[in-house]
C-alpha cells in the first residue's frame, strides 16, 4: 500500500511545456508544433537531395544513365516538396474548420 501512495504522490513533469487551461488550446499547440517539425525536417531533406541530384548532375561526365538518375531525383525532390507544401495547407484548413486556431509558423 505505502508503494501505490508514493506512486501516486509523485508529480510528473510536462515534458512538452505546454501549460494550455483546456484541452483544445493544449491540442492546437501540439499539433502545430508536430507540423512545424515534420514541414522543418522535410525542408531539409529536399535540400539534401537538391544537393546530391546537382553533384551527381556536374558528375555524370556524359553518362545518360547517371544524368536520367539525377534527374530522377530532382523531379522526385520537388515532386516531394509540393506534397509537403499541399498537406500543410490542408493542415491549415482543417485547423480552421475544426476551430483550432492554425498552424503558427515561426513558433
Amino acid at each position: 500500500m505505502d508503494l501505490i501512495k508514493k506512486v501516486l504522490a509523485i508529480e510528473i513533469e510536462n515534458p512538452i511545456g505546454i501549460d494550455a487551461p483546456s484541452g483544445q488550446e493544449g491540442l492546437n499547440i501540439i499539433l502545430g508544433r508536430v507540423v512545424n517539425i515534420v514541414a522543418a525536417v522535410a525542408g531539409i531533406i529536399f535540400l539534401a537531395m537538391l544537393l546530391v541530384a546537382g553533384f551527381r548532375w556536374l558528375t555524370a561526365g556524359g553518362d545518360q544513365k547517371a544524368l536520367a538518375s539525377a534527374r530522377g531525383m530532382l523531379f522526385n525532390a520537388f515532386i516531394g516538396m509540393v506534397l509537403v507544401v499541399a498537406s500543410f495547407i490542408i493542415a491549415q484548413l482543417i485547423f480552421k474548420v475544426f476551430g483550432l486556431g492554425g498552424v503558427q509558423i515561426g513558433e
